[in-house]
C-alpha cells in the first residue's frame, strides 16, 4: 500500500480520474485495503480490438484513509471534507 499515493489524491480536487498503469495499480491496492472509494473503468479500444484502457475513478477518501492520513501527519483536507465541514451548522 502507497501512502504517498493515498497523499496525492488527497490534495486533488475529487473526483479525480487516474490512468497511468502504476498509479491505477496503487489505486487498486488502496481501494482493496477500504481507504479509497473509487470506480474500475474499462475503456474499450476505439478499433474494438484489445482490451482498451483501465482506469480508476476516485469518488472519496474513507473514514479509515482520512485516519490514516491524519496518523501520518498529513493535515491536508480533501477537496470533498472541506466541502462537508463547511456545510455544518
Amino acid at each position: 500500500m502507497s501512502i504517498s499515493c493515498l497523499r496525492e489524491v488527497a490534495r486533488q480536487k475529487l473526483p479525480l480520474n487516474i490512468s497511468d498503469a502504476d498509479q491505477v495499480d496503487e489505486a487498486r491496492v488502496l481501494m482493496a485495503a477500504g481507504l479509497l472509494v473509487a470506480l474500475r473503468v474499462r475503456i474499450p479500444a476505439e478499433d474494438g480490438a484489445g482490451t482498451g484502457v483501465a482506469m480508476i475513478r476516485v469518488l472519496a477518501i474513507t473514514a479509515a484513509g482520512r485516519r490514516l492520513l491524519a496518523r501520518s501527519g498529513d493535515t491536508s483536507r480533501t477537496w470533498s471534507e472541506a466541502e462537508h465541514s463547511s456545510a455544518a451548522p
